[in-house]
């Protein structure tokens, strides 16, 4: 049996996985049974290309770590996850209300965790939409003021409005390996 290596656009598989073929790579991209998670194979220009097409991005933020108070060491892989996570939580608490708790109302989001080529500065790329009621601006100043809670969060928060795919490749140039490809979150939300 013979299979074309042409170039596909996006397609679904019969399990329901979403795929491409480009220049004689295939990607694969699948939801967990929740519904709101990813999986994704590891090339990184077509998981950059995937991630652009999944939501209307807007902010592109970098944010640094602190070293750990008490021992000074730099922070875990983990501690890094959890805090990425509380701040996305607290940036859609602040955004919908009880309807972050209540209703699950979010907005999207995807992160890469990166520590540096020395391995001596945590930090993460993010990419987040916007509410469906708010703009540019006041989702600015929503971030700073959760991410200013948060004391593992370091002085450098960079926050810029989402231009092209450019942040996807730039964010993903450690590897796919660093993707948090299990809190990549689709928006949800009246509007």
């Amino acid at each position: 049996m013979n299979y074309s290596t042409q170039d596909t656009s996006w397609t679904i598989s019969a399990k329901g996985n979403h795929w491409r073929r480009l220049d004689g790579k295939v990607l694969v991209v699948g939801e967990y049974k929740d519904g709101d998670n990813y999986w994704a194979n590891p090339n990184r220009f077509e998981n950059a290309e995937w991630l652009q097409n999944l939501a209307n991005w807007s902010v592109a933020l970098t944010v640094t770590f602190t070293k750990q108070k008490y021992t000074g060491n730099y922070r875990f892989h983990s501690d890094i996850v959890y805090t990425t996570r509380h701040l996305i939580r607290l940036i859609n608490r602040d955004c919908f209300g009880h309807g972050a708790v209540r209703k699950g109302y979010c907005i999207a989001s995807a992160y890469v965790i990166e520590c540096g080529y020395d391995g001596r500065h945590p930090h993460i790329h993010a990419t987040l939409s916007l509410p469906p009621d708010r703009d540019y601006e006041s989702l600015r100043r929503i971030i700073l003021k959760q991410a200013n809670k948060l004391h593992s969060i370091g002085r450098q928060i960079d926050i810029q409005p989402y231009k092209d795919f450019g942040w996807f490749e730039y964010s993903l140039k450690t590897g796919i390996k660093n993707l948090v490809v299990e809190d990549i979150q689709k928006a949800h939300h009246l509007g």
